[in-house]
């Protein structure tokens, strides 16, 4: 194995134990370790590879947004086992429209060009050309085929790993075969590389492959953006003469950035329905303090709005945000780090591993932009073994601090900001001790009835005024502005439709809870009271 390349065994063990247990639960127990042996690499090998194609591919290809598919652990229950990366046409937002892509999964590296099977301009204009032009495709594809003796041409499931590691084609498809059918075929030419043979490439060597496959398949995307290709694929292949390749991966340009789009003050405003004042005063306190907790009752809006600040605050830099959970279990060594024990061909080792926030911390010091961590549900977890020596760096940000364990000096980033979420309905807020408190500014968020009879203006389908004058008196009944009903549960468009099952199954459950020993005090706020003076 090169100790260069971007993969290790740890990528493919992690890939086969998701294939062998396809759940969201299973990847969710180790998220951590996907980050870092299988998303953090898969992530930073494309971002090369796209900061080093030349100008005639990235004026026409998307290759600074949306290049990864969303979700790619996460599809209903089911977990899928590999992950993607697409670049496609700037004219089109559909990953099903033709591409140039990288995918891994448990078995193989592929990468190449790929047109669905699905009906689209993109595919009709392609299968035409290929028809009426065969000499000149084949001889674009031999070409390819002299680039690389790993190139297969047709539908994925017409290849598999045997057990020497080899890719076997179930069906030989030649050029002109595939030209015959090709109204019939997969439009995919693709590179595919066994696990093992992933290894032995270094980070450089991978990259220039990747690059150069993608240099004399792009001649096949201008076919679908072009009336006359032929042309068009002449000047390009004039212009690639002059590419130069990339020597070393020092050689990549490091001003080369991702900047986020822009996202206003107005857009946050109008996304989250809070008043301008507010979120104005929100972000000074954040710029102050560096690090502020959302508190209040179940339902307030507190991740709802953290998520749209983060948003906010990364916009038209190149920072990222991103969101972490405590709960009872979480400790130091998920957070900062620890010693944990790794597999290697088969033989344990133990060592020490970077928590989530060490990881985020050296992110984001290749960031200029601000970089913000999301805390959801942050009293839930014993805060002050979590954080460690994190709580010193958290007042003393202009400071270092040697780590337990490792003895490593570690400060924190000037441009890392820390927005933690807080239920004060929940017992554990108890844990919160006053040093904490000291290092956080908490910004309380009440029921804010405004935001939920903006969000429904316009909406003939209920009476708001009457479900807000319910929540109210609900409220009341309540008396504790810790544990009042939020107004989040309502704030969906299709709430007509939803609103019975809603109360039926989270407002009245929540009250039997609250009411444990008085359940008299809410039979006013049952159901089958309230139902006609909400719905018209």
């Amino acid at each position: 194995m090169n100790e260069k390349s971007y993969f290790n065994s740890q990528t493919f063990a992690l890939l086969k134990q998701l294939h062998d247990n396809p759940n969201k639960e299973f990847y969710d127990k180790n998220k951590d370790e996907f980050k870092q042996y299988v998303e953090n690499p898969f992530k930073t090998l494309f971002s090369y590879i796209a900061s080093q194609l030349p100008l005639e591919i990235t004026d026409l290809m998307e290759t600074e947004k949306n290049l990864f598919s969303p979700k790619n652990y996460y599809i209903k229950n089911k977990t899928p086992d590999f992950i993607w990366g697409t670049f496609s046409t700037k004219n089109s937002n559909k990953i099903e429209d033709v591409q140039l892509f990288l995918f891994l999964n448990y078995e193989t590296l592929e990468f190449g060009f790929y047109i669905s099977q699905n009906e689209s301009q993109e595919r009709d204009k392609f299968i035409n050309f290929c028809q009426n032009n065969q000499n000149y495709i084949i001889d674009l594809i031999k070409n390819i085929y002299n680039i690389s003796n790993q190139i297969y041409l047709g539908s994925r499931d017409n290849y598999y790993l045997n057990e020497n590691q080899e890719i076997v084609s179930q069906n030989q498809i030649t050029p002109e075969s595939w030209l015959q059918n090709i109204a019939q075929e997969d439009l995919h030419i693709a590179v595919i590389i066994p696990r093992q043979e992933i290894l032995n490439y270094s980070q450089l060597e991978l990259s220039n492959y990747i690059i150069n496959m993608y240099q004399n398949l792009f001649p096949l995307v201008l076919i679908t953006i072009n009336d006359d290709p032929i042309s068009k694929i002449q000047e390009y292949l004039v212009s690639l003469e002059n590419y130069t390749k990339l020597e070393n991966l020092e050689d990549i340009e490091t001003e080369t950035k991702f900047i986020n789009p822009e996202y206003n003050l107005e857009n946050l405003c109008q996304d989250t329905y809070f008043k301008q004042e507010k979120i104005e005063t929100i972000i000074k306190v954040i710029n102050r303090k560096k690090q502020i907790i959302l508190q209040g009752s179940p339902g307030t809006g507190k991740t709802f709005l953290a998520q749209y600040l983060a948003k906010y605050l990364i916009s038209n830099n190149d920072g990222f945000s991103e969101l972490v959970q405590f709960h009872p279990s979480y400790s130091y060594e998920d957070f900062i780090q620890g010693i944990r024990p790794i597999s290697n061909h088969g033989q344990l080792e133990y060592n020490m591993i970077k928590g989530r926030f060490l990881e985020f911390c050296e992110n984001a010091q290749k960031c200029d932009g601000i970089c913000v961590l999301i805390i959801d549900e942050i009293n839930r977890g014993n805060l002050a073994s979590i954080f460690g020596e994190l709580m010193y760096l958290l007042e003393y940000r202009e400071q270092n601090i040697k780590l337990a364990g490792s003895n490593e000096v570690f400060s924190m980033p000037k441009n890392v900001r820390i927005i933690g979420t807080m239920n004060t309905a929940d017992r554990s807020i108890a844990l919160v001790d006053h040093a904490l408190r000291r290092r956080f500014s908490f910004i309380t968020l009440n029921s804010n009835y405004d935001i939920l009879k903006a969000y429904h203006k316009g909406n003939n389908q209920l009476n708001i005024d009457s479900l807000i004058k319910v929540l109210k008196e609900l409220n009341k009944t309540i008396n504790d502005p810790h544990y009042e009903l939020g107004i989040s549960f309502f704030l969906t468009i299709e709430l007509k439709e939803n609103i019975e099952d809603i109360w039926l199954m989270e407002i009245e459950p929540y009250l039997e809870e609250y009411f444990f020993d008085d359940h008299e005090k809410i039979s006013n706020f049952r159901w089958g009271k309230i139902k006609d003076k909400i719905l018209i």
